[in-house]
């Protein structure tokens, strides 16, 4: 999966953070990404609250892994950034909520370049240069907010 792919929109039936009012408005939607790290699919087979969302027998939680707010200074809302969560958790989400899966973003900005980590062997040193970071900062296409809002109620 490339850093701009596989996000998900779900939709929100209560606000997610503060600087979201400013674009609350019908079809409101929260954005994350699938990340390999955390990724969990599980069927529900009773009634139950899990971390505080409400499943039904034969719903399916999805835990995600990274989660963007849209940017309080875009007039547009189509600008999205990460949030952590302070305690570095992950969220689940009830299947039933998902309106969107697997559109493209586009990054505002590349990702920080990689940072080269020496390590020295018996003889020589060696130079590795890990991936770079995923963007933290991606824009949303109007057409794609505007389909994705549709399918909210």
């Amino acid at each position: 999966m490339k850093p701009n792919d596989g996000f998900i929109a779900i939709q929100a039936r209560e606000q997610w953070s503060t600087s979201e009012v400013v674009h609350y408005r019908p079809g409101h939607f929260w954005l994350a990404q699938v990340s390999a790290a955390t990724f969990e699919v599980r069927r529900v087979d009773r009634r139950c609250t899990i971390e505080g969302v409400m499943f039904s027998p034969g719903d399916y939680l999805v835990r995600i892994g990274r989660y963007f707010d849209r940017k309080a200074s875009d007039p547009s809302a189509l600008t999205f950034e990460e949030w952590t969560p302070p305690d570095d958790s992950s969220f689940v989400v009830n299947a039933t909520e998902i309106r969107g899966v697997n559109f493209t973003m586009t990054p505002t900005a590349p990702g920080p370049p990689p940072v080269q980590v020496r390590r020295s062997g018996r003889n020589a040193a060696i130079v590795e240069t890990p991936p770079p970071p995923p963007p933290t900062e991606f824009v949303m296409d109007r057409r794609i907010d505007d389909s994705i809002r549709a399918r909210c109620w």
